[in-house]
């Protein structure tokens, strides 16, 4: 006898959703602008109709693995949104497409800046600051156009706009940190590498510790903090560091090399007093072999930060008189500075201003002859 076989409703559906995604397929893969693709458009537009959810994601699926996604992301559906967001631990790219395409520009934002600073799980630092980027595009192309409330979509892009900055400047300290001397616990690095941390953190965990004077006047020009105490603090630790260490056959020298790392953070500053017959075991002071170093320093944080809204953090004139010594006149700078005045000055003191102002259109034949809370 013949057994006949069993066939289910199960089966029967399966089978009904096999022929539909055959067929679409086959029309789906001609030529776009062909009669045959345009039909296939039609196809999902009534495949996109149903209200049965069991066939729809089915439909989404199948889409996605026949690589037609362009298509999936261009049905505007509910049901479509809420089946991408499910998956979006997986696949984050797909559903802010969706939201591009639709012109839906605030929940694109929303959705990104929440990825952005997510903190229930490990995310890596880039992608954390491409996510801010597509927020911060998102929000202004929401501000542009008139989608969401204004002040709330302004409100946003504010802070997502600081946000990247403190994350980009975050993305730095890492790699100076990986590539260079310092020493970190693994702990600290996975910190750094893993999650998107405050300028607070940054700042005081990184930056202070590590003596990053750079990225310490950074932070604090990302988050106009005022504070000129600690500003000029860092900017002196700066300047010494890119000056020592050094060595010096001069007494008087020495004593005013001393004086001037006065108001330095930086620890063990060398400066060798040498004897006639004694070999330098530093370069010599009076070489000038540190000026280059240093006036590349200034002129790259000044490019960075002058004219950059506030430039509190460049304080042209505390810098520049550190480096030219009038501080020494109404004692708000030592006077050991004079003699840096005395080298620097009639080389390239008029060279940093020129470079910094014009920043990237200064000539290249101006080369010198030779609102968080912080602390």
């Amino acid at each position: 006898s013949v057994v006949t076989p069993l066939v289910t409703n199960q089966d029967a559906v399966k089978t009904c959703f096999a022929l539909i995604f055959h067929h679409l397929s086959s029309l789906l893969d001609s030529p776009v602008n062909t009669h045959s693709y345009q039909l296939g458009e039609k196809m999902v537009s009534v495949c996109a109709a149903s209200q049965d959810e069991e066939f729809l994601s089915k439909l989404f699926s199948h889409l996605v693995e026949s690589n037609h996604t362009d298509v999936l992301l261009r049905i505007k559906s509910p049901v479509l949104e809420s089946w991408l967001e499910k998956a979006r631990n997986d696949n984050l790219d797909r559903l802010l497409r969706y939201y591009q395409i639709q012109s839906m520009h605030v929940e694109a934002g929303e959705v990104a800046a929440s990825h952005a600073t997510r903190m229930d799980r490990d995310v890596d630092l880039n992608e954390r600051i491409e996510c801010l980027v597509h927020a911060v595009d998102a929000f202004a192309r929401a501000k542009a156009t008139g989608h969401g409330d204004l002040s709330e979509v302004q409100l946003k892009l504010k802070q997502c706009d600081e946000r990247l900055t403190i994350a980009r400047l975050q993305g730095r300290i890492y790699q100076a940190i990986s590539s260079t001397k310092y020493e970190l616990s693994p702990a600290d690095l996975n910190q750094l590498q893993f999650r998107l941390l405050s300028a607070n953190d940054l700042l005081n965990r990184y930056a202070i510790p590590h003596e990053m004077y750079e990225f310490c006047l950074l932070l604090l020009h990302a988050c106009k903090h005022k504070d000129m105490i600690h500003i000029e603090q860092f900017w002196k630790s700066l300047l010494c560091e890119e000056v020592f260490p050094c060595c010096t056959r001069n007494e008087q020298t020495y004593r005013l090399l001393l004086a001037f790392t006065e108001g330095s953070l930086s620890e063990n500053l060398t400066i060798d007093f040498l004897n006639d017959a004694t070999q330098a075991s530093w370069p010599l002071f009076e070489d000038g072999v540190w000026m280059k170093s240093l006036e590349e320093t200034v002129v790259r944080l000044g490019s960075e930060m002058y004219g950059a809204g506030e430039s509190f953090a460049f304080p042209v004139e505390f810098v520049m008189s550190c480096l030219e010594g009038t501080y020494q006149e109404n004692n708000q700078c030592p006077s050991s500075v004079s003699l840096t005045c005395q080298i620097l000055i009639a080389i390239w003191l008029q060279n940093f201003v020129v470079r910094i102002v014009m920043g990237p259109k200064s000539p290249k034949n101006a080369e010198p002859s030779y609102g968080v809370s912080l602390f």
